[in-house]
């Protein structure tokens, strides 16, 4: 068995899901996601799921630098940096993956805690062990 899976659900339905987020107006200043398939700046879980990998939209060599905050219910499950969720990441785990979560409401929040050339809005795709739906 895959050590990057859920042992408790089932394979073979993953989801991508994109979480956009907006330019942050300052260093270290919280910016909500929003779901670019729902339009909302949340996301439920009826059922447990995972999240096996996280994929953000700029290369391993950008100098911008980010923490992208994973709640639920208003409470920190995880933090992720971008260092660990490039795309040039070997697999197939992934640092601190799988992530279960349990049923309920979560916001991932991200911030920008290194300049490089600039403030910039972000995309991070999630991809989840099973379908959201």
């Amino acid at each position: 068995m895959n050590e990057g899976y859920n042992k408790d659900i089932p394979k073979g339905a993953e989801e991508v899901r994109v979480i956009s987020f907006s330019a942050p107006s300052a260093l270290n200043t919280d910016v909500v996601g929003t779901d670019s398939q729902t339009g909302e700046s949340f996301f439920n879980l009826a059922t447990i799921n995972s999240i096996i990998r996280v994929i953000e939209d700029q290369t391993q060599t950008a100098t911008p630098k980010y923490t992208y905050r994973i709640e639920r219910d208003g409470y920190l499950i995880r933090s992720l940096y971008s260092d660990l969720a490039k795309a040039e990441s070997p697999g197939p785990v992934y640092p601190g993956f799988p992530l279960n979560l349990s049923p309920g409401q979560y916001q991932i929040r991200m911030q920008q805690t290194v300049t490089g050339t600039g403030l910039a809005a972000r995309n991070l795709s999630l991809v989840f062990q099973k379908s959201l739906v």
